[in-house]
């Protein structure tokens, strides 16, 4: 009798054992398969036609897709990219990420300790390059000093109040329909922008630049009506200066 209730009892003891390990091992074999399951296989690009290659996707491939943080990636994404404007990364369950870039306009080239960098039109570094090669066309912005290299690299913004308001007014310029053949940047008072025919405007940064641009706009207007062409319009002062 007690050797039939030790058998019983080890069978019993047994199969709790192998129905622990069991579910165990159902348990595990379920969590690899949802891991798995929910890695990311496809990542979708919509951008435009300049962005050719978008670093740092490596580690997002075969991640799995609850673990991703999309404000955080998109941040790091940006940093790494300087091209990048704007990015929106979303999820498509289970295994696919749609991202969609906005990349930056190449503005303008400035001079640099060790050549000329590539800015956008909010100040961001694109590039460097050491001589303006195929750039040549773009307007070259010479600075009072050179840009220290050693400081700003690709993908930093430099932060000088009056090369940010310069590259505002190349853009309303550009609005216009100006060509701009270059901007010399002589002091934190006088910016002039160079056009064709040794034609100049003169801004200011010590002034709102809306305030600057506005009658720039009606003068070239009122001349066009006219068909009078100028030499230089300053709008530094609180009233106009137009020299023909």
């Amino acid at each position: 009798m007690r050797q039939k209730r030790w058998w019983k009892q080890f069978f019993l003891w047994l199969r709790k054992i192998s129905l622990f390990f069991f579910f165990t091992f159902l348990f595990f074999y379920g969590l690899f398969f949802l891991d798995n399951f929910f890695k990311v296989k496809v990542i979708k690009i919509e951008a435009d036609s300049s962005l050719t290659n978008l670093l740092g996707l490596e580690s997002l491939k075969e991640k799995n897709i609850f673990f991703i943080l999309e404000d955080k990636e998109e941040k790091r994404l940006k940093e790494i990219n300087p091209k990048i404007k704007e990015i929106k990364i979303s999820k498509k369950y289970p295994q696919t990420l749609n991202i969609y870039v906005k990349t930056y306009s190449l503005a303008a080239l400035i001079k640099g300790s060790q050549g000329f960098l590539g800015l956008s039109e909010d100040g961001r570094i694109l590039f460097t390059l050491k001589n303006q090669g195929k750039y040549s066309s773009l307007p070259l912005i010479n600075y009072y000093q050179l840009i220290n290299q050693t400081i700003y690299k690709v993908g930093n913004w430099i932060d000088f109040k009056d090369i940010k308001i310069t590259l505002i007014l190349l853009d309303q310029l550009k609005s216009f329909n100006l060509m701009i053949n270059g901007i010399d940047i002589v002091n934190e008072d006088m910016i002039v922008f160079k056009l064709k025919d040794d034609k100049k405007i003169l801004f200011t940064s010590k002034k709102d630049w809306q305030a600057q641009i506005f009658p720039v706009f009606l003068i070239l207007r009122h001349l066009k009506i006219e068909g009078k062409q100028f030499r230089q319009i300053d709008v530094r002062f609180d009233k106009p200066i137009i020299k023909f």
